[in-house]
């Protein structure tokens, strides 16, 4: 799978940024917030319906260097949503920055449907 540019990601402190797959582009929209999200706020932005299972990924800590919890559908992959390119290589650069991979080794999972990442202070993320 072709890594995309990362070029056109500008980090804000204390927002979230909701990344939707795209057939020909993906969608980036980004929202400032002044206080933790609750579930319910983050299962909107995911547009999930009543039942639907949400994830925190794994080792993605960090959005490019500001510190992050990343959450995604649990069942995506078994639904068949569409491969999310954009946040699969966010996630692949917080496992580098953390050591989780090592140089030249290839982030073996990936990421599909929308993704919601949210960043900020300590604060912030210890309230989530």
């Amino acid at each position: 799978m072709e890594k995309p540019s990362l070029r056109m990601i500008t980090i804000f402190p204390n927002s979230y940024y909701t990344i939707r797959p795209g057939i020909e582009v993906p969608r980036i929209v980004v929202e400032e917030i002044d206080h933790a999200p609750e579930l319910e706020e983050i299962k909107k932005q995911l547009e999930f319906k009543s039942g639907q299972l949400i994830e925190t990924i794994p080792y993605f800590t960090t959005l490019l260097s500001e510190p992050c919890i990343a959450f995604c559908d649990e069942e995506g992959k078994l639904k068949g949503l569409h491969y999310n390119a954009i946040a699969t290589a966010l996630w692949d650069l917080a496992c580098r920055k953390d050591g989780v991979l090592e140089p030249g080794r290839p982030l073996r999972d990936y990421l599909v449907g929308a993704v919601i990442i949210i960043a900020g202070d300590k604060e912030l993320l210890r309230n989530l």
